[in-house]
């Protein structure tokens, strides 16, 4: 479209007295010339460093690191205790599933609140509570269908399912050894003769309960 300019002192392959050397040097430099670059590109190219007018500049992003919440006693609303037995409690941890009979899911899990809400679990064979966990979801049926699969005896044994379906995934907040019984009973509203209890807990006995396992 127009005249390009080239200019000797910037190609050196046009000192090349040779009829090749000359027609190779002179087609180099006009692909050069037309592309806009020239000695300084090429001493540039040949030093290993990169030119800063010829190359993108890029800014690295920087992603704020998001520090893991601290749950303190008030940080909880109302709590809930799951029982477990020697058989089920390990596999409640393991799995990091908390679970209860179908009839459940409507009367007990639904007062629970992600990440609000303080779980317990209760071994009731050894008379010990662990605590303290929250749900990372809402509770839903059959999480883990096969979850405590092994535990059912009598006429249902042969039944597929979990015999616990009302489940909710969980994790662990505050990292406390268990405590006794006895040392947290005085808390909890017994029922009948003493062998039950409310697994639903209000605001005020739950921080009472974490402050014992605080103890």
């Amino acid at each position: 479209a127009g005249q390009v300019v080239v200019n000797p002192l910037d190609f050196p392959s046009l000192d090349d007295t040779s009829m090749v050397g000359r027609a190779t040097g002179l087609a180099a430099a006009t692909n050069r010339a037309r592309t806009g670059t020239g000695a300084a590109e090429s001493r540039t190219a040949q030093s290993g460093h990169l030119n800063p007018s010829a190359a993108p500049m890029f800014v690295p992003v920087v992603t704020p690191q998001v520090q893991p919440r601290v749950y303190k006693t008030d940080s909880f609303t109302n709590g809930m205790i799951f029982k477990a037995n020697n058989q089920t409690y390990g596999e409640c941890l393991q799995r990091q599933l908390f679970g209860l009979p179908e009839n459940q899911m409507t009367r007990s899990l639904r007062n629970i609140i992600v990440d609000s809400t303080a779980l317990f679990l209760f071994n009731f064979q050894t008379s010990e509570l662990e605590g303290v966990f929250v749900a990372v979801g809402p509770p839903c049926m059959n999480l883990e269908p096969d979850a405590w699969g092994a535990t059912r005896r009598g006429p249902n044994a042969s039944n597929s399912g979990s015999p616990f379906p009302a489940q909710v995934r969980i994790r662990k907040v505050i990292n406390q050894l268990p405590v006794y019984v006895d040392s947290w009973e005085h808390l909890m509203n017994w029922h009948g003769n003493g062998s039950t209890f409310d697994l639903v807990l209000d605001r005020d006995t739950t921080h009472e309960l974490i402050n014992v396992l605080r103890r």
